[in-house]
């Protein structure tokens, strides 16, 4: 499999492929290139090659060695999901394991399942077309396109044309989507706005503050301005504002940059960002906060002073969830008094991250 790396290094040279044959621009945005010519990304032919590998091993028209690694899962009870066709996933204990033929297959078909839902074998030809309709690039661009820019171009500082600075172009899509009962609560105005001021960056976009209601925050500077300080500091200056965090990744940094799997340190850092800064989209994706609801987080107090960081909540049904991050080197031995239940003891080995959990009815 080939790295993100090289990938990206191909999809350069595919793009500056288009470019030579259509005498594009250099800053025409790969979607418009792949508009122009009718082409599909590297990445969605990939994809396609890929799914129909899978779907030729299920259909025995593949080479033996791959069709033998497949199996067709039998639905235990009858359900809606259960007539379609799906794969039986095995178990894989490692990242190694995980990117065989056999788990990797299985993943991805159930996962195409979820919108193709097919229930019976049909042509390939047949496949071919709907996998065609299932498969399209989609991406969500961090600048405006050229024909909205003051200085038509992403080379130089600009801003959005039109009055006030592209309140209209938001708000007439806003209004199309109420025509089929769809309604926003709030809507981001662009990635990173104030780096409109920078030469070769990108433009931005301004608005009157009266259609402010709050601001997003990424959390890469966080090393250098703690967000306790940072976001502590601008709530209390402006608390009728709302603070999200909308961006968190780890191996941005050039000392440190791309995919490290298996790095435990970026889990500590993900951790600790949520603990910190609690309400912020990731919230939901890692596993040890799903047990956590939104808006019952109780306090936490410490009996003497601890390299632990702790995050409790109170769940609907009254159980009390105690999430705690060890990011020492050092294993912590620590007792949770609930008034409730009494003393719980147990300890958080060193770079650890755990969940407590249990019943005070």
């Amino acid at each position: 499999m080939a790295s993100n790396t090289l990938l990206s290094k191909l999809d350069a040279v595919y793009h500056s492929a288009i470019r030579f044959v259509t005498k594009a621009p250099y800053t025409t945005h790969h979607c418009d290139l792949y508009a122009l010519v009718g082409w599909p990304s590297l990445h969605i032919r990939r994809q396609t090659h890929w799914l129909q590998v899978i779907y030729k091993s299920m259909l025995g028209k593949a080479p033996p060695y791959l069709s033998s690694l497949v199996t067709m899962a039998t639905p235990i009870r009858s359900t809606r999901s259960s007539r379609c066709i799906s794969l039986i996933i095995p178990k894989a204990n490692t990242s190694f394991g995980r990117l065989s033929f056999q788990y990797s297959a299985a993943c991805d078909w159930n996962e195409l399942q979820k919108s193709l839902k097919l229930e019976t074998f049909i042509s390939l030809t047949n496949f071919k077309h709907q996998l065609s309709e299932q498969l399209t690039d989609r991406c969500s661009c961090t600048y405006v396109p050229t024909w909205l820019q003051t200085n038509s171009g992403l080379s130089s500082k600009g801003s959005l044309k039109g009055q006030p600075g592209g309140k209209e172009y938001h708000t007439g899509f806003l209004e199309e989507y109420a025509k089929y009962n769809l309604s926003f609560w709030a809507v981001t105005t662009g990635n990173e706005p104030s780096a409109g001021q920078m030469t070769n960056y990108r433009p931005h976009l301004t608005l009157y503050y009266m259609y402010i209601h709050g601001v997003g925050v990424h959390w890469y500077l966080d090393t250098l301005v703690p967000a306790e300080l940072s976001l502590g500091t601008t709530h209390q200056l402006y608390p009728e504002y709302y603070l999200f965090g909308t961006e968190a990744c780890a191996g941005w940094s050039p000392s440190d940059r791309g995919v490290r799997l298996d790095s435990w340190e970026r889990a500590e850092q993900y951790a600790h960002s949520i603990i910190q800064v609690l309400y912020c989209p990731m919230f939901y994706s890692m596993a040890h906060f799903r047990y956590c609801p939104m808006g019952l987080r109780v306090g936490v107090s410490f009996s003497q002073e601890t390299k632990l960081e702790s995050s409790a909540f109170i769940r609907p049904d009254g159980s009390v969830v105690l999430t705690i991050l060890n990011r020492s080197s050092s294993e912590v031995q620590f007792e949770v008094y609930d008034p409730a239940v009494g003393f719980i003891s147990s300890s958080a080995p060193a770079h650890s991250l755990l969940t407590l959990a249990w019943n005070t009815l």
